[in-house]
């Protein structure tokens, strides 16, 4: 990976509230108690916050923050082993063996240049150092 990439875009508003942007034109917003308007914009592309007199929490995470981090805010969605489900996001130390090897192996043969296939790599070889 070539860079510093984004990888989690997510605010914490002093109400307690986390706002997250998923993709590039994911734009969420929240009212919170202190009667501000907090915004978050997007995605893993950059970075759009609104600037408030009292500022919110940034929990962006990159690509150099250590792996443990990582892990635990890099997420993927999924529909379901039937894809019929509602779209959930799952942190990449929540999926499940079988699921992540089927995702290396989709990225491998579909979209190999993704930029994101080596947190999976880094995370099957992070287990195989638990066992």
């Amino acid at each position: 990976m070539k860079g510093r990439q984004l990888l989690h875009n997510a605010i914490q508003t002093p109400d307690g509230t986390i706002l997250v942007s998923r993709h590039r034109h994911d734009y969420v917003s929240h009212l919170d108690a202190n009667g501000e308007t907090y915004i978050l914009d997007g995605g893993l592309d950059y970075v759009r916050t609104s600037v408030n007199v009292v500022p919110a929490i940034s929990f962006a995470v990159y690509s150099d923050d250590d792996f443990e981090k990582v892990r635990c805010f890099f997420s993927r969605g999924g529909r379901g082993k039937d894809g019929k489900q509602p779209l959930k996001y799952f942190a990449l130390k929540d999926i499940d063996d079988e699921w992540l090897e089927n995702i290396i192996q989709y990225e491998e043969f579909h979209r190999p240049g993704n930029i994101f296939l080596e947190f999976y790599y880094k995370e099957k070889e992070f287990r195989k150092s638990l066992a």
